[in-house]
């Protein structure tokens, strides 16, 4: 469409924006609806009077008076009623004034009719009828029918009521008078001719001279009017604005639902105004005026850009370039490409306004994901090196805590980042929230949201209170009731409760909450900030993103069987610039959702959907027994997503190293691939590990750290690479509390790296000296217990370290060890009270590993032990590791101990976990295998407690009926050919096979075993 610029219309629409626009409503809105016009009103009176000559202007308040005069007031208000009181409905104009939402609605007509269309677009309006309704009318809004109502038969119509109109209507007319000091009124439905309008112009132009807005008229006419008669209207104050003021295209704009010329003419003009676009006679100074709403933003939406352009048609090729696809008779982008293309050309020509309004037009864009505009064959390539993101965001990127930490710590130094100082205030702000000093972000918060109030910046202003109110609800969880101080490794920094509470209930007790602040605005405003109010509204963005990512992972899960030419093909693109898109936005702008569990909900699902499209494998040409046994002959051919160094960051920060092990047993991923070089990932570690030793809240990055451990086990690393990353850890592992939890992830990481290369003794040895000297370490291991125990009791660390080495380095395999303090610990210093846990854990299995004189000093250690307090787990561990060999004596004692266990368990109504009787017939088992058990025939008595049991001990004599597919991977390779080589029992297991395989019921390992087993 084709824009003709028009001051008039823009100055509506400024005052519409700013909700400083009044619409005064005639009687030619209403005529639309059938009703009388004033000369058809005064025409029916004279009919009543026998007048029968042509009426004029003279004639409009003498009849209806004359008629009163003659026939009385009762006969003279019959007479109205009559003429009015027909079931009429609101008009298509009235629709189009309501569209204008107008501050205020006042009218010279009597009728119903604005009310009931009020009522039907369900908007807020107090009717205000008499001067008595004036005073108690509360919502700010009023349609003010300032010549009376049918319903009150209060109008004004005859000379009287026009000349007594001041003392019966005072407060109205004071009032319509004052709106038109500071307010922009628009009056439709009005003639040039029309006795009101010039009534109420020579009025207030005889009080306020020319001290009040200038107003404007909807001319409906078909003819253009002379100058001298739009000269008239302009010294009386008003500018008309007829059909030959609007594009050609409008003028036939078919208008169904209205017959009268002058009716379609105001509605053409109505919506004309309503979609007008503000001049693009210059469009680079129309974008530089838009753009202003995204100043304080260090990033933007897309959509954002695309809704305040009004782009209609419109497709993102590869992610970063807008393709606009406008109409013929829309210029607009054309004008804007070719405009910032020649600027570009001949950029140190021009002068400095053009270049800061060029500067800030591509900077805007680049703080999209844009690289390049093009329209029909024009293009035009952003420069994208405009610094926009801030120092703390790439640090987040880069796991950087502990320079976050130091702006978070460093009040007294200025940030100086951003030219806004608000901007770096809610930087610093939001340094401190990252690393959990929530009490002092939200006291930075409280000091510049007061200052941004008074800047009116009001985007800044939402996503301060936005914020506010989530660390309030952050502090209330942290709010530990009881205690008087909260210390820093509880909370990030040390404070008082009261201090927390004093925040807590002023911030409860203050007038301004986010909601406020929208409420507050002038509609102008509003619509600079309605992007960013709907996003931080309490189901606003998260939610809207909710729902986008289970839209896009349900069209992932879709293509999973789709054949694509290349990774571009596929939905994923479009999943993961949504998905970029929503980090770059929350973090670069600092807003802080983080610890939502919607957020986490929302990283969860899209981590889960890139990883399916690991799941299976391209489908063979010719379908085979394996093909059916693994996927039904269905496989998809979506190429495995490469992670991104962005993707890496959000699954530490945002997920939980329970549900990566998941989600990778899930999609029975042993390795995954990365977009980046794995240098970074030694950059992610070295930052984290710092982070950790440096900050005092280490929470937050505990979790982090495990997720590291997990995702870092299925990225393909090197040698050297591995031996960094451990040497990074062991900074930790060395000087500072580790939790149980990091070593299991530590094994899990190890073990999956195991996977593609050997791990080299040297570094286990590493591993094993840190722990025990950290074990030995009365700060991280007393009587009382410690990490470094839990890390024994429930991970069975040091077993699963010895378990990574080559059986070929084990002759060669060094651990330097102070054996002899480790001893006297467990006899008589801090590990005395844990001494079965060491031995068992520690000791037996580093046994192989020690020279001949600690040897023999454990040996007689653990002989004494059993003398003293038979112990069935250290005698089994230390038997299976030929510390000590079986005897008759031992058995006899192992027996008794797992009898009396038994006797106790049968005597006793309550239920222990896990089963105390099965744990020790576990040990009976290990040692059954690896043939540690002189006499068999003793242990029989234990027969059908535990089936597993039951097969090792009976082996040929066992019911095969009983045998679980799930103890497959737990038997070695002489076990199962042993078990196999009885072909009843072979076809036993087959049949068991069979079924589980149509009931899909099996895992991807056992089913593996089927086909090593039963189809070769």
């Amino acid at each position: 469409m084709l824009i003709k610029k028009n001051l008039d219309i823009e100055a509506i629409l400024e005052a519409m924006n700013r909700e400083h626009l009044v619409l005064f409503v005639g009687a030619g809105v209403s005529a639309n609806s059938n009703l009388p016009s004033w000369t058809g009103l005064v025409k029916e009176f004279a009919t009543g009077l026998g007048i029968n000559r042509e009426i004029n202007s003279d004639d409009f308040l003498k009849i209806p008076q004359y008629y009163y005069n003659q026939r009385g007031k009762n006969e003279y208000l019959k007479k109205i009623i009559e003429i009015f009181d027909t079931p009429l409905s609101p008009n298509i104009i009235h629709d189009y004034i309501l569209k204008f939402k107008p501050r205020h609605i006042i009218t010279t007509n009597y009728d119903s009719l604005i009310e009931q269309a009020i009522e039907k677009n369900f908007m807020f309006y107090d009717s205000v009828k008499e001067d008595l309704d004036l005073p108690y009318s509360s919502n700010g809004r009023m349609l003010i029918k300032m010549h009376g109502d049918l319903s009150k038969k209060n109008i004004v119509l005859k000379e009287d009521d026009y000349l007594n109109y001041s003392s019966n209507f005072k407060l109205i007319e004071s009032y319509v008078k004052s709106i038109f000091i500071n307010n922009t009124v628009l009056f439709v439905g009005y003639s040039l001719q029309d006795y009101d309008l010039k009534l109420i112009l020579k009025n207030l132009q005889g009080i306020l001279g020319d001290h009040f807005q200038k107003a404007y008229l909807i001319d409906s006419s078909e003819s253009p009017r002379l100058a001298v008669e739009k000269d008239y209207f302009k010294n009386l104050g008003v500018n008309l604005i007829d059909k030959f003021d609007i594009p050609k295209e409008y003028h036939d704009k078919e208008i169904f639902e209205l017959k009268a010329p002058q009716g379609k003419n105001i509605v053409r003009i109505l919506d004309y105004i309503l979609q007008y676009r503000e001049s693009v006679s210059n469009p680079l100074e129309y974008c530089y005026d838009k753009f202003q709403a995204f100043n304080s933003l260090n990033k933007i939406r897309l959509k954002d850009i695309i809704n305040l352009l009004d782009i209609g048609n419109y497709f993102i090729e590869e992610r970063t370039t807008l393709k606009v696809f406008p109409t013929k008779e829309d210029n607009f982008f054309i004008d804007l490409i070719n405009r910032l293309n020649s600027i570009k050309q001949s950029y140190e020509q021009q002068d400095w306004e053009t270049k800061q309004k060029y500067d800030y037009i591509n900077s805007t864009f680049a703080k999209t994901k844009l690289s390049k505009i093009s329209v029909e064959d024009q293009d035009f390539t952003l420069d994208v090196s405009y610094k926009n993101e801030p120092d703390i965001i790439r640090n987040v990127l880069f796991n950087d805590y502990y320079s976050i930490n130091l702006v978070a710590k460093q009040d007294y130094k200025i940030i100086s980042e951003s030219e806004n100082k608000i901007i770096n205030e809610l930087m610093r702000a939001y340094a401190k929230y990252l690393v959990n000093q929530f009490v002092s972000a939200f006291e930075i918060l409280e000091k510049i949201s007061i200052e941004s109030y008074r800047n009116k910046d009001f985007i800044l202003l939402y996503i301060i209170e936005f914020n506010k109110r989530y660390l309030i609800r952050k502090l209330k969880r942290n709010n530990l009731g009881v205690q008087t101080v909260i210390l820093g490794t509880d909370l990030g920094e040390t404070v008082f409760v009261e201090q927390i509470t004093t925040i807590i209930e002023a911030y409860e007790n203050s007038n301004l909450k986010i909601n406020d602040v929208y409420d507050m605005l002038a509609r102008k405003d509003k619509d600079k900030v309605k992007f960013i109010h709907d996003l931080l509204q309490e189901q606003g963005y998260v939610s809207q993103q909710l729902l986008r990512i289970k839209e896009l992972t349900d069209k992932v899960e879709k293509d999973l069987n789709t054949n694509f030419s290349s990774q571009d093909s596929t939905s994923v693109n479009n999943m993961v610039s949504d998905v970029h898109e929503f980090f770059d936005y929350t973090h670069n702008n600092f807003i802080m959702l983080d610890q939502y569990s919607e957020v986490k909900e929302y990283y969860f699902s899209f981590i889960k959907s890139i990883l399916s499209t690991y799941s299976v494998k391209e489908k063979s040409e010719v379908q085979t027994a394996e093909d059916a046994l693994f996927s039904g002959y269905l496989f998809h051919r979506l190429p495995n997503y490469r992670f991104t160094c962005k993707d890496v960051v959000i699954i530490l920060k945002y997920l939980d190293w329970k549900k990566i092990n998941e989600l990778f047993d899930e999609y029975n991923i042993d390795e995954i691939e990365i977009a980046f070089p794995s240098v970074q990932l030694k950059g992610l570690f070295s930052n984290l590990i710092t982070s950790y030793l440096e900050i005092e809240y280490i929470m937050g990055l505990r979790e982090i750290l495990k997720n590291m451990l997990c995702l870092f086990g299925k990225i393909k690393i090197n040698a050297h690479e591995l031996n960094e990353l451990i040497d990074n850890l062991l900074r930790l592992l060395n000087s500072t509390y580790v939790e149980h939890d990091i070593y299991f992830t530590l094994l899990k990481f190890l073990y999956a790296q195991r996977k593609n290369q050997n791990i080299e003794s040297q570094l286990v040895a590493k591993l094993i000296i840190a722990f025990v000297n950290k074990l030995l370490d009365l700060k991280y291991n007393g009587h009382q217990g410690g990490f470094e125990l839990d890390a024994l009791n429930n991970n069975k660390y040091i077993i699963g370290l010895v378990n990574l080495i080559d059986q070929s380095e084990y002759d060669n395999f060094n651990v330097e060890l102070d054996i002899e303090k480790l001893i006297i610990s467990i006899e008589h210093g801090n590990l005395s009270k844990n001494k079965w846990i060491v031995l068992h854990q520690v000791l037996i299995p580093l046994y192989r590993f020690l020279g001949p004189v600690y040897q023999k000093t454990v040996k007689i250690l653990i002989e004494d032990i059993l003398l003293q307090n038979f112990n069935v787990k250290i005698y089994g561990a230390a038997c299976d590791a030929g510390i000590i060999l079986s005897t008759e004596n031992y058995e006899e004692k192992l027996f008794l101990q797992v009898q009396q266990t038994k006797n106790e368990i049968e005597s006793s109504s309550m239920k222990s976990y896990p089963d105390p009787l099965r744990s020790l017939l576990g040990v009976v088992v290990v040692l059954l295998r690896h043939n540690k058990i002189i006499n068999k025939e003793l242990f029989k008595e234990f027969i059908g407690i535990d089936d597993f049991y039951d097969l090792v001990l009976q082996e040929d004599d066992f019911d095969y009926q009983k045998f679980n597919l799930e103890w497959f991977p737990y038997l070695n390779g002489d076990e199962v050919k042993r078990i196999l080589s009885n072909s009843i029992n072979k076809e036993i297991l087959r049949k068991k096979f069979i079924k589980s395989l149509v009931e899909d019921k099996l895992e991807t390992k056992i089913k593996q075993f089927y086909l090593d087993y039963f189809e070769s």
